[in-house]
């Protein structure tokens, strides 16, 4: 759980004066209604109170103290926090050393006064002190010294009373930040390596389209070629099932007529499914069946007596003949 503090940590506070040569803060935007002030939040020694921020927490201070306000009262500074409220906010911290250097945009038109009154101390040369106001987890103590765990800072307030002892301050302030300028040929080497990186950002669109389209292209072809050797597969493999087939139809023919059994083709026509579907043994018992029962009737035909022709008009077969062989034929 967090615990919220008031810390007397004061720092000097400096405002950067509108002609103040070789002040660039690049990174800070343009803005005619800031005052700017560059100041030393803090550092990882302890203060005039024995209260310490470690450099393990800087990180945490500089996340949190972005946009954080910059507080004082009105009219002029009091010694402490009471009556105070913000003048501006914090723009950017950063780490240098054991410190954590910050810049200040104060609010030239909200509380013109008040930044006016700063700017005539700051004019003479007097301290303008900061002094923090921070959240922190908890903290531990070693040698009377206090040292401070997650840590967020809160604010900043302008103070009558330094506790840093001059070692946080303000260094400079300005109604706006200058920046550094540059020369006519950089500038246009700037426009030309923009315009050549443009160019080249267009081609590398183009040849990206043209790569996808190409990816498409080879897509859609592979599809094709895919149901082309599908077609093909299934072709093939009708033509080597009819071709199977005629051969196992001519292996039969010959089995037939090896067991001297013949057959016309309406025979194997009629009960071609019939014939493919059996196996090696299947096709020999028919084989031999067929062949048993051929013997059987040649047999039967030789003991058979044949009928007389009837057609001749005499004949020398008696009547109990004739009786005996249409019975048989009969049979």
């Amino acid at each position: 759980m967090e615990t919220s503090t008031q810390i007397d940590n004061d720092f000097e506070l400096e405002l950067i004066d509108d002609d103040a040569p070789g002040e660039a803060f690049a990174s800070v935007v343009r803005n005619p209604a800031f005052r700017w002030a560059k100041f030393i939040l803090t550092d990882d020694q302890p203060n005039v109170n024995k209260v310490r921020i470690p450099k393990e927490e800087f990180g945490n201070i500089i996340k949190s103290g972005i946009l954080a306000p910059i507080k004082m009262a009105a009219i002029k500074m009091k010694d402490g926090h009471e009556e105070s409220f913000p003048l501006g906010v914090i723009a950017n911290l950063v780490e240098e050393g054991n410190r954590i250097i910050g810049l200040a945009a104060l609010w030239k038109k909200e509380r013109e006064s008040d930044v006016e009154y700063l700017k005539a101390l700051h004019d003479k040369k007097t301290p303008l002190n900061l002094s923090w106001e921070i959240f922190y987890r908890d903290s531990t103590k070693e040698d009377g010294i206090e040292t401070l765990h997650g840590t967020v800072l809160k604010a900043a307030t302008l103070v009558g009373r330094p506790a840093y002892a001059g070692r946080t301050q303000i260094l400079s302030m300005a109604s706006q930040i200058t920046e550094d300028t540059l020369s006519e040929e950089e500038i246009k080497a700037l426009q030309e390596k923009a315009q050549a990186l443009e160019v080249e950002n267009s081609e590398l669109k183009v040849k990206l389209q043209t790569s996808e389209e190409t990816v498409t292209s080879l897509t859609t072809e592979k599809e094709t070629l895919a149901q082309e050797n599908a077609s093909l597969v299934e072709y093939k493999t009708k033509i080597e099932l009819a071709q199977a087939k005629t051969e196992k139809l001519a292996a039969l023919k010959t089995k037939f007529k090896e067991a001297g059994i013949e057959r016309d083709e309406d025979y194997f026509v009629q009960n071609e499914e019939k014939l493919l579907n059996l196996d090696e043994a299947g096709l020999d018992f028919i084989l031999q069946e067929l062949a048993s029962f051929k013997e059987t009737l040649s047999t039967a035909s030789d003991k058979t007596q044949k009928l007389p022709d009837m057609t001749k008009q005499k004949t020398n077969i008696s009547g109990k003949d004739l009786g005996k062989a249409l019975r048989e034929a009969r049979q």
